[in-house]
């Protein structure tokens, strides 16, 4: 049986936490999910200490859906290249008993072949390796990543299993030793690509979604580990593969918003309704806009000692409470005697939010004619999201910040925000 479940992060969470799961989330079975595989799936971060990988990301992702029934990343070795790893499968008996009952595999095989042959000097900035050995490498890569699907079947012949590519982790790199490595990188990539559609796995192409200058998400340029954002972006390509996107009987492919809503659906972001509509029109309330906030920004993942904000409306059972709680701690609401939760969330006051809530600095100032008197307050809000492209006013130079924000455009703003922070 896979015996370690979840960190003790983790399982705090999902003592401490209620996760509010959309209507509309896929039908797949929980899932009993192994990681294996080397330091990307163990969760080496550049400070070269083991924390959360993509591995436990994507569990952690199943655990809010209410599809998770087990999950180990305990085969997950540091430093293992793809012979490690065959030799893994092949005599450690534990790992064939956990992947015999496992239904679900992520696997992060090939990386430290290639790896551990580049030499950085960052005094210097001299890059070098011996590209015989590197040539030795890729000819056996590709057949022991042959054997390592085969031994994984042979255990477990209906065993799912995602290979992740490899970001490049090297994005300090000058543009021409960038040219250099180009086409082994991408050759790694190709091998494992190829190794796992030719096997019946699926394959996630991390490289392309991180691209090839990802100091965001590689910044130690002594070391070839991701930091948190960048695991994150790894699970996220898993998130949107594994997961089918929601359909909705109101969100026709036709409508201006499904770009913006089948993302942020697809994540959990959002949510429709157990009539399988989304209400693209509808007002946002202000606890419907709390918890997207609360989700988009993984603060479900976080400390779960808030405090209680005390609005008399918003008791510690009401649904949205975590997240109303949450962002009042942070200064995004104010507190006062009620907070009115199925109010309809303006224009002005979205401002606000997305503003604090996500850090928006100043862009080009925008004015609007109508952000003055007692609308005066929300002028910096306005001008920060106007002028970072956000949002815009209407012809007549009116931004109109008591009308009320639909569930459209709020997934519109919303998902161009994501968009701009990259995971």
């Amino acid at each position: 049986m896979v015996r370690r479940f979840l960190s003790v992060f983790l399982i705090t969470l999902l003592l401490c936490v209620s996760w509010n799961i959309p209507a509309s989330a896929d039908t797949h079975d929980k899932v009993r999910y192994l990681a294996l595989g080397d330091s990307y799936a163990a969760g080496i971060t550049p400070e070269l200490t083991e924390d959360l990988s993509y591995a436990d990301y994507i569990a952690l992702d199943f655990m809010k859906r209410g599809k998770l029934s087990s999950f180990s990343k305990e085969y997950a070795i540091s430093g293992f290249n793809s012979a490690d790893i065959l030799e893994q499968l092949r005599s450690d008996e534990n790992l064939r008993k956990d992947l015999a009952e496992a239904s679900l595999l992520t696997l992060s095989a090939g990386g430290n072949d290639f790896l551990s042959l580049l030499q950085y000097d960052l005094e210097t900035g001299e890059l070098w390796y011996d590209s015989s050995r590197i040539a030795t490498v890729f000819l056996t890569l590709k057949p022991r990543l042959n054997e390592i699907y085969k031994e994984i079947y042979e255990i477990n012949p209906d065993i799912d299993i995602y290979a992740l590519g490899y970001g490049f982790p090297l994005p300090q790199l000058t543009d021409d030793q960038k040219r250099q490595l180009n086409e082994t990188f991408n050759f790694l990539n190709r091998m494992v690509r190829e190794a796992a559609i030719q096997n019946g796995a699926t394959f996630l192409d991390i490289d392309t979604e991180m691209g090839r200058n990802a100091t965001q998400f590689f910044p130690n340029p002594l070391d070839i580990h991701p930091n948190k954002n960048g695991y994150r972006v790894m699970a996220n390509q898993f998130i949107t593969v594994y997961h089918p996107v929601p359909v909705y009987k109101d969100v026709p492919v036709s409508h201006w918003a499904k770009v913006h809503i089948d993302p942020l659906t697809q994540r959990g972001f959002m949510s429709g309704y157990t009539d399988g509509s989304f209400k693209p029109q509808s007002s946002l309330t202000k606890a419907e806009a709390a918890e997207a906030v609360y989700r988009a920004l993984y603060l479900d993942e976080s400390d779960t000692n808030i405090p209680d904000p005390g609005f008399s409306d918003v008791p510690l059972t009401h649904p949205n409470y975590k997240a109303i709680a949450t962002l009042t701690h942070k200064g995004v609401f104010i507190k006062a005697d009620k907070f009115n939760p199925e109010s309809s969330l303006t224009r002005a006051r979205m401002a606000k939010v997305f503003t604090l809530s996500f850090d928006i600095q100043p862009g080009t100032p925008v004015k609007f004619k109508d952000l003055t008197g007692g609308n005066a307050w929300a002028e910096e809000y306005v001008s920060a999201l106007s002028g970072n492209g956000y949002v815009k006013g209407y012809p007549d130079g009116t931004y109109k910040p008591n009308s009320p924000m639909t569930k459209a455009q709020t997934a519109k703003i919303l998902d161009l925000l994501i968009n701009d922070r990259g995971y």
